[in-house]
């Protein structure tokens, strides 16, 4: 019986040592410091009602927005035609791609079998696969007076339109 009421007050005991910490961390707590531009009872954020600013009396440096370094897009839609795996039209303007060697849509190839097949025609729809009913974005890299095709370099959907070109064409082994 005495080992039960040694053991009751020993726990009574470590409660209430527990008891006492915790008061003393909670008494010795600081309050973080507040920003005084932050604080809640300030004005909101994101106002309720539209709030005229007038740009000539802001002190704000401005800087110039920067030039697109894809200032050609279009989407591939009806007005789009391609003409071989590297060029396309685009209304009355012609467009080549750089970097992509111009295969004849009539070319075909044979494999190392033997085996005849339309690479021409694969290469033509690998860049209309490519393109077509996508957002394209591109740059002017050559434009001469005297060639009525305009060199670009293009991408679609973030990717580089040349290197996806070359790799379906490559991948079909035409060379």
């Amino acid at each position: 019986m005495k080992t039960a009421i040694d053991l009751t007050l020993k726990l009574l005991v470590a409660m209430l040592a527990l008891f006492i910490g915790l008061a003393l961390v909670s008494a010795s707590y600081i309050e973080p410091m507040r920003h005084p531009g932050l604080e809640l009872n300030d004005q909101a954020v994101w106002p309720s009602n539209p709030i005229h600013i007038d740009v000539s009396r802001q002190t704000y440096e401005r800087l110039p927005s920067p030039s697109d370094p894809f200032p050609l897009k279009f989407l591939a839609d009806r007005q789009f035609k391609v003409l071989d795996n590297g060029s396309f039209a685009l209304g009355s303007s012609s467009y080549r791609l750089s970097g992509v060697v111009p295969i004849a849509r009539n070319l075909v190839c044979s494999n190392e079998t033997g085996h005849k097949y339309a690479c021409g025609l694969n290469a033509f729809k690998a860049l209309d696969n490519a393109m077509r009913k996508r957002f394209v974005e591109c740059r002017i890299v050559i434009k001469t007076p005297q060639s009525a095709e305009v060199i670009v370099a293009c991408q679609v959907e973030g990717q580089d339109l040349t290197r996806l070109v070359n790799e379906a064409v490559l991948n079909e082994r035409v060379w």
